[in-house]
């Protein structure tokens, strides 16, 4: 097998296979933008949890009910 060089093996990176990770939630930093989010993807039942531990800054998640 021929040795590839590193410009190659740099170029190849990412487009073989799709990373192993789970997917993760859509968050927003502000109410306004969630509400918007659902309105737009025409979601009926959801309600905005601040899954964020601090109190200055915000980081919502939509949950359907």
């Amino acid at each position: 097998m021929p040795r590839i060089a590193t410009y190659d093996k740099r170029r190849m990176t990412g487009k073989r296979m799709p990373r192993n990770r789970a997917l993760r939630p859509k968050t927003f930093k502000t109410e306004v933008a969630a509400k918007t989010y659902a309105e737009a993807n025409s979601l009926k039942n959801y309600k905005l949890v601040d899954i964020c531990t601090s109190e200055n800054k915000q980081k919502i998640k939509i949950v359907l009910e």
